[in-house]
């Protein structure tokens, strides 16, 4: 159920081959690119994410990370990943292009994953060298873009769709974050009145 180490790596590594522009077939036969696959990639996705989005907290903006944030951060950011999943579902059945479901959005949330282990490890680099701030920071400006610039390669590449349906989806991504931290702000803010 759980992904291995070595699915692990190969899925990391077949996002850092799509960042150097190598061909998604070379790759597929590495991951599993079925629903198990697409759990696994979540999963991981997830624990990346949730360890990333903590380490900025505790980092840059909180002294001390509260339970509330800790226990929240879990499921908002596996509603995120799903959420995002299954809007990728329904743009691929409208567009009639329901077949490469499992070729695109798995490849993507490796993406995902190596963009949070990217973000962690700038964290990290930030809080070891603070006097290397400006050169750490336009590296990871750098490495994002580069990013999302393959997220955008690869929806193209691999659902053979329009550009501006692959800013859509790139897009996507990032308003379903926002979207699921606003929600879950406005009930904290409810029962917190």
């Amino acid at each position: 159920m759980f992904p291995s180490i070595t699915q692990i790596f190969n899925g990391l590594i077949l996002g850092l081959n799509l960042l150097r522009r190598r061909p998604l077939e070379d790759h597929l036969s590495n991951i599993l690119i079925k629903p198990i696959g697409l759990w696994h990639a979540i999963y991981v996705t997830s624990i990346i994410q949730i360890i990333a989005k903590l380490t900025i907290l505790k980092a840059m903006v909180l002294e001390e990370l509260s339970y509330r944030v800790i226990i929240s951060t879990i499921p908002i950011t596996f509603t995120e990943l799903f959420v995002f999943s299954f809007f990728i579902y329904f743009l691929l059945n409208l567009m009639n292009k329901n077949s490469r479901y499992f070729i695109f959005i798995i490849p993507f949330l490796w993406l995902i994953s190596l963009q949070n282990l990217l973000l962690l490890i700038t964290i990290i680099l930030l809080m070891i060298f603070p006097s290397l701030t400006l050169l750490i920071s336009l590296l990871a400006i750098i490495f994002s873009f580069q990013i999302l610039i393959t997220q955008f390669l690869h929806a193209r590449n691999s659902l053979d769709t329009t550009i501006l349906i692959c800013i859509f989806i790139v897009i996507g991504n990032i308003l379903v974050g926002l979207f699921v931290g606003l929600i879950d702000q406005t009930i904290y803010n409810i029962f917190n009145t």
